[in-house]
């Protein structure tokens, strides 16, 4: 259930907050909440949303450009814009106070000292437990709540263990799954952020996992996508269908729900591994192992993005996560770039380094800038490494060949097995 901009304002996190304008606006209720420190992609904003930002960028002096922020917010019925001020911006402008006023919008001055963390957390803990109310006993809670988390959890488990999907379009029907569009599998892994009386919990406690479990449900409800949320090795997993066209919006969706979870559970942080994109249910298994292997990825730290690993985005390591015979690698590794590794070892050499450099750039001027070298420097590494590799960096074949050596090796190394 939603609150009221009016209640919201009330809440101790709103402490030095002051609304600016659009009084006729504070009964607009809030649905969700999202932070944008840049104003320059409004296309996801939807209807009820209070938007905080630092406004970073936004160039004020074009009242024009002010009048179509307005217009666009306004008509996808934003519930509020807070605006923080003594960091980018001095002060709201008058123009932008006099459209908000105009459009009925309250617009709220956050001071510089008031955490954005805090904000959120105050706001989405006030949705949820408006909707849930976790301080009760489970019995108490919300039947209907616990009805649907029970309809969801069979559903998934049904689906996972190669129920036919077609027997099952009745109920799918009830929830807006079709056995037959797109969709993505998430799963969610938790990790402690902290330890907790000197003891690191390294898995959810049953409150906790709970009230993760019930906020999940809350938070996926107020998105406009269809959704089946259950369990999996005691980790959520999410099915998730967007409408035709948005399947680049579910990414952004997924990751505005990890960090709306992290608000409401502060002391865990979470990941996700998502799926590449399927078309019929029956594929739901293909689906969950691929988001599995992303997590993996993602707990040995093959991948940039901590947070939301994509499937998609592994490149070699998909094949390396499906290798079982390690010893095959172990080989493809020392046959290769194994006399680098001993050289750099004995001798405190930089060859791996180099060799790093020259395979991201394939280009001699670039990795020598890089590595602060004169290129004379890096053409006399390059010779050692084809010397001692009987490698030839002109040629294509041998390059890949370097090339999956590195990834190999960063595997093993991520599996303490170098």
């Amino acid at each position: 259930m939603p609150i009221t901009v009016r209640e919201a304002m009330q809440l101790d996190a709103f402490t030095g907050c002051g609304v600016l304008t659009g009084n006729a606006g504070l009964s607009n209720e809030i649905r969700w909440v999202n932070i944008l420190e840049i104003l320059d992609d409004l296309r996801y904003i939807e209807e009820g949303e209070f938007l905080i930002t630092t406004a970073y960028g936004f160039d004020f002096r074009d009242t024009e450009k002010q009048e179509r922020l307005m217009e666009l917010l306004a008509g996808n019925k934003l519930a509020a814009l807070a605006v923080q001020t003594g960091h980018y911006i001095v002060e709201v402008p008058d123009t932008l106070i006099n459209l908000a006023d105009r459009h009925k919008i309250p617009l709220i001055e956050i001071p510089s000292d008031t955490s954005f963390k805090n904000l959120t957390k105050a706001l989405m803990g006030e949705l949820t437990r408006q909707d849930i109310n976790l301080h009760d006993d489970p019995p108490q809670r919300n039947s209907g709540v616990q009805s649907l988390l029970r309809q969801n959890r069979i559903l998934m488990q049904k689906l996972i263990a190669g129920e036919n999907a077609e027997g099952l379009r009745d109920v799918l029907r009830s929830m807006r799954i079709s056995p037959f569009a797109d969709f993505f599998l998430v799963v969610f892994n938790t990790a402690p952020v902290f330890e907790i009386d000197n003891v690191s919990t390294a898995q959810l406690s049953p409150e906790d996992s709970d009230k993760l479990e019930q906020s999940l449900f809350y938070l996926l409800a107020q998105q406009k996508m269809p959704f089946l949320l259950g369990l999996t090795d005691m980790n959520p997993i999410v099915l998730i269908q967007p409408p035709e066209g948005m399947a680049e919006q579910a990414s952004v969706q997924i990751r505005r729900l990890i960090d709306e979870i992290t608000q409401l559970c502060p002391r865990f942080e979470f990941t996700a591994g998502m799926s590449r994109r399927h078309n019929r249910l029956e594929e739901i298994n293909h689906a969950l192992a691929e988001a599995r292997r992303a997590l993996e990825a993602a707990a040995l730290e093959l991948t940039g993005d901590s947070r939301l690993i994509h499937y998609d985005c592994l490149g070699l390591y998909r094949l390396l996560l499906e290798v079982e015979n390690l010893s095959t690698l172990m080989s493809t590794v020392d046959d290769t770039i194994g006399p680098l590794l001993k050289y750099d070892r004995r001798t405190g050499g930089a060859l791996i380094t180099t060799l790093n450099s020259y395979l991201k750039h394939l280009n001699i001027s670039a990795a020598a800038e890089e590595l602060y070298v004169h290129r004379h420097t890096l053409r006399y590494r390059l010779r050692q490494i084809e010397e001692m590799t009987r490698l030839n960096l002109d040629n294509a074949e041998h390059i890949f060949q370097l090339y999956m050596a590195r990834k190999i090796y960063d595997y093993l190394k991520a599996r303490k097995l170098t």
